[in-house]
């Protein structure tokens, strides 16, 4: 009788995958057990978008359709590799075999066992800016703003900033630089999550509109303009610089004298006496109580502007310092604690500096017949002398939500009524006259 000798086929007897269809990245085991050999190594199958990795080896990616590793593994054992999928929409399918290794230093790939993976891709992350603080509605041309924000899914960002005649704007990054327009603002991205100061000036001579977006600077390498965020406001114009168009007037009140022009600031070391009688506050103009304000706060030495009775941000910045010097909570307006200590120490019954005093002007109406005028003009705080500021205050009088005087000056009680009025008629509370309330107030008093 003959006798038949053939090679063992079942030399593997059991591999194994941890997991065999998986979300990329994902880290995969695989175990096997074999018999009569002295080892097995690993091979994969080519697949594009696909990255295979081995913990301690340097290599991106382990190659394809060949034996990665020049020392095999034991005949029963385990190795965990890193599947990476690069493509956004498809599952990639690779085979891993495991190959025994024979006693001559050979392969015998016929006698291998095969396990098929499957990698679906990574989901999206979708990137995304949360603005903790921003700029929205009016803001006076000089002023500093902080804009904050978090980032998700993103490793930084930049701001893109409109080119526009008369706009330019700084940050705390660079405060002395302006920042680029047309373009990304900063040379370098700015943090994904992060806070900077941004001051911008409006050197026309009218309110200007402006945007401002966050654009988020992806793991990738590229700018995502989808998932920007843009932040919409207007610059107030800079008062002393308005050319105003005398309209038609309303009332026959004459207007303030003029206080002269804008001296600099004094250098004698004679204390100013002056007596301050009412609240001050940023955006006022041509007012002698800030001229004396600003005089006293010279001599404090917490002021070097110039003596203009405008109160703008230096002037702000002056009396915050003065509140800090006496203890006085730094809010930057003349309130009835700082008067009482600027009073304290340089008031005097007869002041060296001019005063004057503002009589509110009647209104004697009795129905909307009585207050008929056309708004044609948008109205914002800062605006002197204004014709169409005095037609507005007059039916703010009316409407019962304005107590102040009939000055034609936009100033903050004026500000305050606008945005009751808008309150009263469902308007967005912004507390300027724009398109929206400036209808409103023609439907009812210019019929």
């Amino acid at each position: 009788a003959s006798v038949s000798v053939s090679p063992i086929s079942n030399i593997i007897t059991s591999f194994t995958a941890s997991v065999e269809t998986v979300e990329s990245p994902a880290d995969i085991t695989f175990s096997w057990v074999s018999q009569y050999i002295p080892g097995v190594n690993i091979k994969f199958s080519c697949v594009d978008s696909l990255r295979i990795t081995y913990a301690g080896d340097t290599r991106p990616n382990l190659p394809c359709e060949t034996f990665p590793f020049t020392n095999n593994f034991g005949p029963s054992s385990s190795v965990t590799l890193k599947f990476t999928h690069d493509s956004l929409n498809e599952t990639k399918i690779i085979n891993v075999f495991v190959v025994p290794a024979m006693d001559d230093g050979t392969y015998d790939a016929t006698r291998s066992k095969t396990i098929q993976i499957s990698i679906k891709p990574q989901p999206r992350k979708i990137p995304k800016i949360v603005l903790l603080k921003g700029i929205t509605g009016q803001i006076t041309s000089g002023s500093e703003h902080e804009i904050s924000w978090r980032g998700e899914n993103i490793k930084a960002v930049n701001f893109i900033l409109p080119c526009q005649n008369g706009i330019n704007a700084t940050s705390s990054v660079a405060a002395t630089t302006t920042l680029k327009c047309g373009v990304y603002a900063f040379d370098e991205n700015r943090p994904g999550t992060s806070t900077i100061i941004v001051s911008y000036k409006n050197t026309n001579t009218y309110n200007a509109q402006a945007t401002l977006e966050l654009r988020p600077y992806l793991d990738n390498g590229t700018y995502d303009p989808a998932y920007g965020v843009k932040m919409v406001f207007e610059i107030m114009r800079i008062v002393d610089s308005i050319v105003s168009s005398p309209l038609p007037s309303t009332s026959s009140t004459p207007a303030p004298a003029p206080l002269p022009s804008p001296t600099p600031a004094p250098s004698s070391t004679e204390k100013p006496l002056y007596t301050f009688s009412k609240n001050l506050y940023l955006g006022i103009v041509n007012d002698p109580d800030v001229m004396a304000l600003q005089k006293i706060l010279v001599y404090e030495g917490v002021y070097s502007g110039p003596v203009t009775g405008n109160f703008y941000s230096l002037t702000q910045a002056g009396v915050m310092a003065f509140q800090k010097k006496y203890g006085i909570s730094q809010v930057g307006t003349v309130g009835p604690a700082t008067r009482a200590k600027l009073n304290e120490l340089y008031g005097s019954i007869s002041s060296s500096m001019p005063t004057t005093t503002t009589t509110s002007v009647p209104v004697p109406v009795s129905s909307t017949n009585d207050l008929k005028y056309e708004f044609r003009n948008s109205l914002y705080f800062g605006m002197v002398n204004n014709p169409e500021v005095k037609a507005l205050q007059k039916i703010l009088l009316f409407e019962k939500l304005y107590t102040g005087s009939i000055t034609g000056n936009f100033d903050l009680a004026t500000h305050e009524a606008v945005k009751k009025f808008q309150g009263k008629y469902g308007i967005l509370q912004l507390g300027n006259v724009g398109p929206a309330t400036r209808d409103k107030l023609n439907e009812i008093y210019f019929k």
